[in-house]
């Protein structure tokens, strides 16, 4: 069966590589010049906001040019024009025809446009020359970003290590995440260890008494969740412990009795009082009643043991 003849057309290539280190150069160049470490977080934290804004507006664009390109031109080596690895094009062109990672890519020519109208993939106007200028802004916009992160990070771990500043402040001042802010602090050896007790007891009570996971008590007080996973199972094996001991403390065991039989409380809440498990308290207090019940007598009995 004959086949029409398609007409090869070719994408325009950016000089990336030129493009990237231009724009780090430029970063590096107006970042080396402020000696202050509050400028200096402000002026990166700024340059990491904008170009941050810039890549989420750009990448929809260039993407929508880059499939439309696939789909209905099919231009060799695409991904160069993109700026993309092949695996990245490949990731792209998959999402957006909606196929799973065993499925087979449509091959170029009616049964890929066929497959990307059935998908949504709609022409783009002039995407052959629209193409390589958005890639080209993007790929400027994500060098300036990458070349201005470690100065924001020196920049945290300044103000935290040396200045002294809260975490907090530091970012407000650099628009940086609470778990963001932590790894900078900690990025150059520094042991994340550094915490006081006060930081500990909240992070266990937040998990352990409020029912909090792990994750959510780290991002809310600043701390890497494997930390306060660290800090809650030794908490736990403490927590364990202790109440065995106290179980086998003869003034526990009266002044359990005493807060469920005389003082009306239920055995879950003397038991989280005295820091011992409920079960054991209500024992103690069925054991007890009984003893009241039968009256004084002159041996014990293996009942009383515990």
């Amino acid at each position: 069966m004959a086949t029409a003849n398609r007409i090869t057309v070719r994408v325009e290539c950016p000089d990336f590589e030129g493009i990237r280190k231009a724009a780090a150069a430029e970063v590096r160049a107006e970042l080396d010049a402020i000696g202050d470490p509050v400028e200096l977080a402000r002026r990166a934290g700024r340059i990491i906001g904008t170009t941050t804004a810039a890549l989420d507006g750009l990448r929809p664009v260039r993407d929508a040019a880059a499939l439309s390109l696939w789909a209905y031109q099919a231009p060799p080596a695409l991904h160069r024009s993109l700026g993309q690895t092949p695996t990245t094009l490949a990731k792209l062109t998959r999402e957006a025809l909606g196929l799973g990672a065993a499925e087979r890519v449509p091959p170029a020519g009616r049964e890929r446009i066929a497959a990307a109208r059935a998908a949504g993939v709609t022409p783009v106007p002039d995407a052959l020359r629209a193409l390589p200028e958005l890639a080209a802004r993007a790929a400027e916009q994500q060098a300036r970003r990458k070349a201005a992160v470690p100065y924001r990070n020196a920049a945290a771990r300044e103000l935290v290590n040396r200045l002294g500043w809260e975490r907090g402040r530091v970012e407000a001042v650099t628009g940086m995440s609470k778990v963001a802010v932590h790894r900078a602090v900690h990025a150059d050896g520094t042991p994340s260890n550094r915490y006081d007790e006060e930081t500990r007891r909240r992070a266990v009570v937040l998990v352990l008494d409020q029912g909090m996971t792990g994750t959510a008590a780290g991002e809310q007080l600043g701390i890497g969740p494997a930390t306060v996973r660290y800090w809650v199972r030794v908490e736990r094996r403490l927590r364990e412990a202790t109440a065995v001991l106290r179980q086998r403390d003869p003034e526990i065991r009266c002044k359990a009795v005493s807060m469920v039989l005389d003082q009306g409380m239920t055995g879950a809440a003397a038991a989280t009082e005295l820091g011992i498990g409920a079960p054991t308290v209500r024992w103690w207090a069925r054991t007890a009643r009984r003893e009241r019940a039968a009256g004084p007598r002159s041996q014990p009995s293996r009942s009383d043991l515990p």
